[in-house]
């Protein structure tokens, strides 16, 4: 609906507010003002103060239709009058029509069809000499990749990687050399059994 969730101020209200365009008749509980929201199409209050209810709707909906021979009437004296500018003159008029189920004659042409369209377009193409040229003979361009590889060449010439000879393969030995086993070598953290002397000393000297 047109007044919901509308408001203006008191200045508005007063001061630039269209004839057709009602203010809600509702109260605010807070301070007892008069609602500043526009009201409902065809009803004296807005959505927040009972313009939303189903049979206050309906009773718009009636005062609204009630009013379509009124406002036409409005508009046929519109139309009739010639203070009213030519161009809204016409523009009511035509309104009335469109409303009424008058509207401008639309005139379809069907011509009949001898020919395909397509098919005489083709002949057309295909009796004129001059409309068809043989179709001319292209190499192949390079792969991308070749070409791109030769231009790279052609800058920096060769990498010496290109010139060295491959690689050969290594010869496996007939027989692998044989690794030291830790028992063949002499150890060097191995102890002594032998007591130091003057250990071998006191022991002779017990009884």
């Amino acid at each position: 609906m047109a007044g919901k969730s509308v408001t203006h101020s008191e200045s508005w209200w007063a001061t630039q507010a269209p004839p057709h365009v009602l203010r809600c008749n509702g109260t605010y509980k807070s301070t007892g003002e008069q609602c500043r929201r526009v009201a409902e199409d065809g009803s004296i209050v807005c959505d927040q103060h009972g313009g939303a209810a189903g049979q206050v709707r309906r009773r718009a909906a009636e005062r609204i239709l009630f009013t379509a021979d009124e406002a036409a009437s409005k508009l046929v004296a519109w139309m009739n009058d010639p203070s009213v500018d030519t161009r809204e003159r016409i523009k009511v008029a035509q309104d009335l029509l469109d409303r009424n189920g008058i509207v401008a004659a639309q005139v379809h042409k069907i011509m009949p069809v001898t020919e395909d369209p397509i098919e005489a377009l083709f002949r057309t193409i295909l009796d004129d000499p001059n409309a068809l040229t043989d179709a001319e003979i292209t190499e192949p361009l390079p792969a991308p990749t070749v070409e791109a590889t030769d231009d790279y060449e052609d800058l920096i010439g060769r990498t010496p990687a290109q010139d060295e000879k491959p690689a050969r393969r290594a010869e496996q030995p007939a027989r692998s050399p044989r690794l030291p086993q830790a028992a063949d070598q002499p150890s060097k953290d191995r102890s002594s059994t032998t007591p130091p002397k003057h250990i071998r000393e006191g022991l002779a000297r017990l009884p």
